[in-house]
């Protein structure tokens, strides 16, 4: 896998301009969280806590500009940029409730389609950029 680069050089306002532009997209239903088994781990996340697309909508519909991390070149299409999100929420998987670090991570394509590239439980340390 390529290196990729990482920013931090984003202001607050900037980012909730990003996030009111997804956010347009999720009310669209312009968006897809790929389940694939190269995105197996987004797969399992929605599987073990059972998520609905409606709960799962709620989710991102949810993520304020605090809770961006940094944004990174995609490794395959340098003009792509994602945006990596963290945000705690209680998730219940079959009866047991958790309080899950959420990784988020989206790319808005050049015809307006959110793509929630990860969707899964954090699996590494995670720095918010604004608090």
């Amino acid at each position: 896998m390529q290196k990729t680069n990482k920013y931090t050089n984003h202001s607050i306002e900037e980012i909730n301009i990003y996030l009111c532009k997804i956010k347009e997209q999720i009310k669209k239903e312009n968006y897809i969280i790929p389940v694939t088994n190269k995105r197996s781990k987004n797969k399992n996340f929605v599987n073990k806590y059972h998520l609905t697309k409606k709960k799962q909508k709620e989710i991102l519909m949810s993520i304020e500009p605090v809770d961006f991390c940094y944004s990174a070149d995609d490794y395959k299409n340098k003009k792509e940029r994602h945006y990596i999100f963290a945000r705690e929420y209680e998730l219940d998987s079959w009866g047991d409730i958790n309080n899950v670090l959420v990784y988020i991570k989206i790319v808005k394509k050049e015809d307006n389609l959110a793509v929630i590239v990860s969707f899964h439980e954090a699996d590494k340390q995670l720095v918010k950029l604004f608090k």
